[in-house]
């Protein structure tokens, strides 16, 4: 793709937003398609969208009303909607000659070919969806922290089974939807047939820290999980003790009623 699509433009605003856990790429219609692997489809007159399946979406020249309309028709195919979206914005601008890369919050290129601009929305759409996961897993540790609290000054949880194990279920979706569908931990599938991208790609990652970030974010989760296993594990044990000291007192009433008979037998 040349520079046509975004008219004669040098400087372009780009916007990531995560809608949700899921987009239903093959469900939208009616789009004129400019890439695949990941999707790029055309918005307003000199603008495209790169829309990623784990449920972000990327618009580049694309003014606001434009992406509103977009973003109405395309909800309809995205599951489990974020109740709150996550946006990041950038810019995007041209340099002649000169190394591709960010610099002073621009990410330049040399030309804007549409396997760049493929990349650059993958890199960003991981951004946005990590920022999102970040926020919820900061209010998981919040409803959490009174769980290690009560295990430090007394020994045990303080919250219910139920409640427990939603904590422990909300930890593990997170997990599966970063693993099993964003597949951070992996380059994109462009690189692949495209090792021209490399150097690119290298300077995106390491400016967005989604190596760094990802690994923190995979501790969190990891103590998340740890801290809200062991709480069901010993609420279960206090659970076992006292179904074991019933039976002990059940078994010493028992012995208790039979000497007693013993005792009024003639």
């Amino acid at each position: 793709m040349t520079t046509l699509i975004f008219g004669d433009r040098n400087r372009i605003e780009v916007t990531a937003i995560f809608l949700g856990s899921r987009i239903e790429l093959r469900a939208i219609r009616g789009q004129v398609k400019l890439a695949s692997s990941p999707l790029v489809v055309k918005v307003g007159t000199e603008g495209c969208a790169v829309l990623l399946r784990y449920g972000a979406v990327v618009f580049f020249n694309v003014d606001m009303q434009a992406q509103a309309e977009f973003l109405t028709e395309l909800r309809p195919h995205v599951k489990e909607p974020a109740e709150q979206s996550e946006q990041e914005n950038d810019t995007l601008g041209l340099r002649l000659n000169e190394p591709e890369g960010v610099d002073e919050a621009v990410i330049y290129l040399q030309d804007f070919d549409i396997r760049k601009i493929q990349l650059i929305g993958d890199v960003l759409a991981k951004s946005a969806t990590l920022s999102f996961y970040e926020g919820t897993v900061a209010s998981a540790f919040d409803r959490i922290e009174p769980l290690a609290v009560a295990l430090q000054h007394h020994g045990r949880p303080h919250q219910k089974t139920v409640t427990l194990l939603k904590h422990l279920g909300d930890a593990m979706s997170v997990q599966h939807k970063m693993v099993g569908r964003m597949e951070l931990g992996e380059k994109p599938d462009l690189l692949w047939d495209n090792s021209a991208l490399e150097q690119l790609f290298a300077h995106l990652e390491n400016e967005y820290e989604l190596r760094e970030r990802l690994f923190a974010l995979d501790r969190k989760l990891t103590l998340l999980s740890h801290t809200a296993q062991t709480s069901v594990d010993l609420v279960q044990a206090r659970h076992s003790l006292r179904v074991e000291w019933y039976s002990v007192a059940v078994s010493l009433s028992e012995i208790g009623v039979s000497l007693y008979d013993i005792c009024l037998r003639p």
